[in-house]
């Protein structure tokens, strides 16, 4: 999912097996998503947007949630924050510390929590979950054409350079 969100080979990503202590993990359904993100993925599903769901993370005392961090740049930050709808009110940018299995220690790390005050579905075990919750194939499509629209509208604002990310 990363190297389609970042349009990074992924055999060239860097990520940690690792475990964010404190937080459960949700299932949003599409009714329960905010407004903007939620036409958005409307739009650009089509007749699938109605079987639309997705994970997210919220604080929750006691609960885990394995996953994988990430070593990315700016510029791939800024790409997972589009493709999460961060400035749209969907998820918040928040400061965690996780424990990873991979060097025996805590790492601080960014990562996109469910915005205050959502409606959820319900709650899954973050230990055992499937990585695509919806159609894999269409999921990876959403976020390859999630990071084209992004950066075509950078390329026009004079704010990228198309050979940055290669390599």
């Amino acid at each position: 999912m990363m190297a389609a969100i970042t349009g990074r080979n992924e055999n060239d990503l860097v990520s940690y097996e690792s475990t964010l202590n404190g937080y459960e993990l949700c299932i949003q359904d599409l009714n329960q998503i905010p407004n903007i993100p939620q036409a958005i993925i409307r739009n650009s599903w089509e007749a699938l947007a109605e079987s639309y769901r997705s994970y997210a993370i919220r604080p929750k005392e006691g609960s885990k949630v394995k996953g994988r961090v990430y070593v990315l740049t700016e510029r791939e930050r800024e790409l997972v924050k589009n493709f999460d709808f961060t400035d749209l009110g969907w998820h918040d940018e928040h400061q965690v510390k996780v424990s990873s299995a991979s060097n025996a220690g805590t790492l601080d790390v960014v990562t996109d929590v469910l915005g205050e005050g959502q409606d959820i579905s319900h709650v899954v075990d973050g230990l055992a979950y499937s990585d695509f919750l919806n159609h894999k194939e269409t999921t990876l499509k959403g976020a390859e054409k999630a990071r084209e629209v992004f950066l075509e509208k950078l390329i026009k604002e004079g704010m990228y350079n198309p050979t940055e990310l290669k390599g």
